[in-house]
């Protein structure tokens, strides 16, 4: 977690993805309650993005809010799952894994 703290001003994540992750009493949960500025909610027209992406087959709404911020936001994705890994380039997304991202 210390990695993260000092990336902390490069962490988006989107509401959404909170939901899905955010386990009590866990390392990631404690994060969050400390850094809130981190939970990304959708701006502008990022909700019609995620409707589009969500749309396509295959892809969870997780996946498909952090697709939608990233595009939307001209950002990369940090994203491990090879099938949304895959689906966010497809987009013009560009991701690393988690492990370069704390690198």
């Amino acid at each position: 977690m210390a990695t993260l703290r000092k990336r902390k001003g490069d962490i988006l994540i989107p509401e959404k993805v909170a939901q899905e992750i955010n386990q009590p009493n866990t390392p990631l949960s404690r994060f969050i309650v400390r850094y809130p500025e981190i939970i990304a909610e959708f701006k502008n027209d990022e909700g019609q993005e995620y409707l589009r992406v969500r749309s396509q087959i295959g892809i969870d709404d997780g996946e498909a809010s952090a697709i939608a911020i990233a595009i939307r936001r001209k950002l990369s994705l940090v994203i491990d799952d090879k099938k949304g890994k895959l689906k966010a380039e497809n987009h013009g997304v560009k991701t690393c894994g988690w492990r370069d991202f704390i690198r």
